[in-house]
C-alpha cells in the first residue's frame, strides 16, 4: 500500500514507518525534514486544499506527530490540532481509504491538560469525517532510547525511589507492542467507520511498582528504599520551575499522574493476538545493559550539571566575605594586584562566580552550551594567569590548580552533551 505518514522523524512515528517498510508497502513522509516525500512544517497549518494533491492515490494517512513542550509557533493548538485537522479533512475529500490517529490514552471528556485536551479536539473532528479512521491511544510507551523511557530508567536505578503520593495506576506499553498493533491497524482495518483503540500494557500498576520492576528489568538486583513526597510540594516544585523557565512541562506531567494512565488491556490484547510485554519483558539481551548505562550516565550528567552550579555559587559567596578578605587580598598581592584594585578584581570575581552558578538554574536548557563554553573560557583564563604570575601554585599538596583539569574535563562533558539537544 502508498501510506503517507507524519512524525516519521520521531521514536514512535520513525519505528511504524520502519516496520510498514519492511513489510513491503510505500512510504512517503511528511514532515519539516522530509526529503524526497512532503515538507511541511505543522506549527503552521496548511489549508486543506494544500494536501489533496500530496493525497493522490494514497491508501493511507497516518498521524503520528507530537509534542509534550511548546516551543515559539510550535504550540498544542497548532501541531496536534489544527494542522491534523486540515489533514484529515483533505483525506476524506480525496477518497484516502483509512486514517490512523496517533493519539493519546486520557485525551477524553476528562481531559484538563493543554497536551491532552489539543489531542482529543483532533480525535473528535477525526470521528464526524466520512473516512474510515481508527484513534490509537497509547498509554506511557516505554522504548529503551525514548526520552521518557530514559527518565524512568534513571529513576527506578537510584538507590532511593521517590515516589508521589498520588495512588493512581499506569499502564505502560512497549513501542514494539503499539508498532505491532498498528502495523495490524493498517493491514486489517475494522470493518466500521470509526473507532478507538486503548494501547496499554496488560495490567495497571502503581509508580512504585512500576519502577520496582524496572529496576529488575534493569539487572539491579539491590532492592531500593523509597520514600513518598506529597504531590502538592511536587506541584509546587513544578510551578517553580516553570517560573524559572526550566522544565516547563513538568506540572502537565504531574497532572498527568495524578489522573492515572490506564485501561482495559483485553482490547489491546485481541488485536495483537497475545498479551502485551509485561515490564519484566521491557529489556531483554544487550538492550539491557545498553539502557542501564545510558540511564546511569545521564544521571550522573545531572548531578555534574548541579555540582558545577555549586561550585561557581559557592566560590562566589566564600570570596565575597565568608572566608576572610584580607586573606584574599594577600593573594591577590601575591599575584601582582594590590590596593583598590585588588577589591574590585575580587568582588568583580566573586559576583562573575555568583551569575555562572546561578545561570546554571535560570537559563533554558538551548542556552547552556554557551554557559558551558563560557565556563570553560573562565576557568582556563584563571589557570593561565596563575600559572604566569604563580607556577608554584601547581606544585601545592592539595592541588588547588590541579583540579582544574577535572573541572574542565566535566564541562566539556557537558558541552558536548549539550550539543546534541
Amino acid at each position: 500500500m502508498r501510506i503517507l505518514i507524519t512524525g516519521a522523524s520521531g521514536l514512535i512515528g520513525g519505528a511504524l514507518a520502519r516496520a510498514l517498510s519492511q513489510r513491503g508497502h510505500e512510504i512517503t513522509e511528511a514532515g519539516r525534514r522530509a526529503p524526497g516525500g512532503v515538507e511541511v512544517d505543522f506549527a503552521h497549518p496548511p489549508e486543506t486544499a494544500w494536501w489533496i494533491p500530496h493525497l493522490h492515490r494514497v491508501d493511507v494517512v497516518i498521524n503520528a506527530v507530537g509534542i509534550f513542550e511548546e516551543k515559539g509557533p510550535r504550540t498544542f493548538a497548532a501541531v496536534h490540532t489544527r494542522t491534523p485537522v486540515s489533514l484529515f479533512n483533505a483525506a476524506a475529500q480525496a477518497g484516502v481509504p483509512l486514517v490512523l490517529q496517533l493519539s493519546a490514552l486520557g485525551s477524553d471528556e476528562h481531559a484538563r491538560t493543554a497536551f491532552h485536551q489539543s489531542k482529543r479536539a483532533a480525535d473528535d473532528v477525526l470521528r464526524q469525517l466520512p473516512v474510515r479512521s481508527v484513534i490509537v491511544q497509547p498509554s506511557l510507551v516505554y522504548a529503551p532510547t525514548g526520552a521518557s523511557a530514559t527518565l524512568f530508567n534513571q529513576l527506578a536505578l537510584l538507590p532511593v525511589l521517590l515516589v508521589p503520593s498520588s495512588p493512581q495506576p499506569i499502564q505502560p506499553v512497549h513501542l514494539r507492542d503499539l508498532v505491532d498493533a498498528m502495523v495490524r491497524l493498517v493491514e486489517h482495518p475494522p470493518d466500521i467507520s470509526s473507532t478507538t483503540v486503548q494501547a496499554v500494557g496488560p495490567e495497571p500498576l502503581t509508580l512504585k511498582e512500576y519502577l520496582l520492576r524496572l529496576r529488575h528489568a534493569l539487572g539491579a538486583t539491590q532492592r531500593p528504599w523509597w520514600a513518598e513526597i506529597p504531590m502538592a510540594w511536587l506541584m509546587a516544585s513544578a510551578r517553580w520551575m516553570a517560573a524559572l523557565r526550566a522544565h516547563q512541562n513538568a506540572e502537565a506531567a504531574l497532572s498527568m499522574l495524578a489522573r492515572g494512565n490506564h485501561a482495559d488491556a483485553s482490547a489491546f490484547t485481541q488485536l495483537l493476538g497475545r498479551a502485551p510485554r509485561p515490564v519484566e519483558m521491557f529489556l531483554t539481551g544487550p538492550d539491557r545493559a545498553v539502557a542501564r548505562e545510558h540511564a546511569q550516565m545521564r544521571t550522573l550528567l545531572v548531578l555534574m550539571k548541579y555540582a558545577m552550579a555549586v561550585v561557581w555559587i559557592a566560590t562566589g559567596i566564600l570570596s565575597l566575605g565568608v572566608y576572610p578578605v584580607q586573606e584574599s587580598l594577600r593573594l591577590l598581592e601575591e599575584f601582582g594586584v594590590s590596593g583598590n584594585l585588588a577589591l574590585v578584581a575580587l568582588y568583580a570575581g566573586a559576583l562573575l562566580d555568583l551569575a555562572m552558578g546561578l545561570a546554571v538554574f535560570l537559563l533554558p536548557d538551548r542556552w547552556l552550551g554557551h554557559l558551558w563554553r563560557a565556563q570553560i573560557a573562565i576557568v582556563v583564563g584563571y589557570t593561565l594567569l596563575i600559572t604566569v604570575r604563580m607556577p608554584h601554585w601547581w606544585l601545592h599538596p592539595f592541588g588547588p590548580v590541579l583540579k582544574n583539569l577535572p573541572l574542565l574535563v566535566g564541562l566539556g562533558m557537558l558541552t558536548a552533551v549539550s550539543r546534541k539537544k
